[in-house]
């Protein structure tokens, strides 16, 4: 991302040989027997997640959780910009637990929101 390619353009390929010796030579894995035996022979990536990507996992959570057919109408866009704001980010551009924390945060909310309706 360094050298400006957008998250969506980076190969696995891009990535291999840092996460690779990243995890040998000065990570938890150092010296490892899981290593040393050839026990691990693939490293997988997982990339920061933006402010949009954490936007369509409020957005899947409230289809498949709650139902919602057409969340941008109910509970609406404001709602899935308050859960996405309630998100901890790194330097306000990538999500600091991916989207982990998006179902407690979709059920808090929605609760608060159905709590103050009127009756």
């Amino acid at each position: 991302m360094n050298s400006g390619k957008s998250r969506e353009d980076i190969e696995y390929d891009d990535l291999e040989n840092v996460v690779t010796n990243n995890a040998v030579k000065i990570g938890g894995l150092k010296n490892s027997e899981l290593i040393t035996r050839g026990v691990i022979d693939l490293f997988v990536p997982f990339l920061p997640l933006s402010k949009r990507h954490v936007e369509q996992c409020v957005v899947d959570n409230l289809r498949r959780q709650h139902g919602y057919s057409h969340p941008f109408i109910d509970p609406g866009q404001e709602f899935i910009d308050k859960v996405t704001d309630s998100i901890e980010f790194k330097d306000d551009e990538f999500s600091v637990f991916g989207c982990k924390r998006v179902s407690s945060k979709v059920n808090i909310l929605l609760s608060r929101k159905n709590s103050n309706r009127p009756k």
